[in-house]
């Protein structure tokens, strides 16, 4: 699976530079530095948005991993695969339950909102601008797209929905920005401790730099 990971990078890599115009803003070094903080919550969007398309029902303790893996919190099976590259894997299974029920709480919050195709795609570019914005040469150039996007978002909710619900719709959105936001850091802290007491543990998020040799080459 971590395997898996560090060759999505770039991937995504080169999503951004081909679908994102900003992209074309940055230098090599930041475009780097942008993947690296981009890449873990862009596959917690796109592991919800394929979840919720398959597995729409909240009772459901299913959720996608990625494009061919889904993995069951409730079934031991699919736990003892997922921890099977561990080197002690019965230290990492209760361990990993847990980590997959806080994403499929994650997912329960984008099935509450019933987030539609366009609502997931502006998310996922707005959390890119986000990342842009600590460059202070382009930062009043990501403010102007970022507030275009907004713009455009807000009044696709007011059409499809309605002033009253559109509006509630558009902060909804944003709250699902902030809980994919705060997972990333939750999973990050948790997963750093987890490196100091279990020494096989490793997760290719906290190791981007693996990465770095592709994502140097498509620069």
């Amino acid at each position: 699976m971590d395997r898996f990971h560090r060759n999505c990078v770039p991937l995504m890599y080169s999503m951004i530079d081909e679908f994102f115009d900003p992209s074309q803003l940055l230098n090599s070094e930041q475009k780097h530095l942008v993947i690296k903080s981009f890449a873990m919550k862009f596959w917690f969007l796109m592991k919800d948005y394929q979840t919720v398309k398959i597995f729409p029902k909240l009772d459901d303790t299913r959720q996608t991993i990625d494009q061919r893996f889904v993995i069951d919190y409730n079934n031991p099976k699919h736990i003892q695969y997922f921890v099977s590259e561990f080197e002690r894997p019965e230290e990492h299974f209760d361990i990993t339950i847990n980590f997959i029920k806080m994403g499929r709480e994650l997912v329960n919050q984008f099935i509450v909102q019933e987030c539609t195709d366009i609502e997931f795609a502006a998310l996922a570019y707005i959390m890119f601008l986000i990342e842009c914005e600590k460059f202070p040469t382009i930062e009043h150039l990501i403010n102007d797209q970022k507030d275009i996007v907004l713009k455009e978002t807000y009044a696709y909710c007011i059409s499809k929905f309605g002033i009253e619900q559109g509006g509630v719709k558009f902060c909804n959105l944003f709250n699902l920005l902030s809980e994919i936001t705060n997972h990333g850091i939750r999973l990050i802290e948790d997963m750093t401790i987890l490196k100091i007491f279990l020494n096989d543990f490793y997760d290719s998020w906290l190791e981007l730099e693996k990465c770095e040799e592709k994502i140097t080459d498509l620069c």
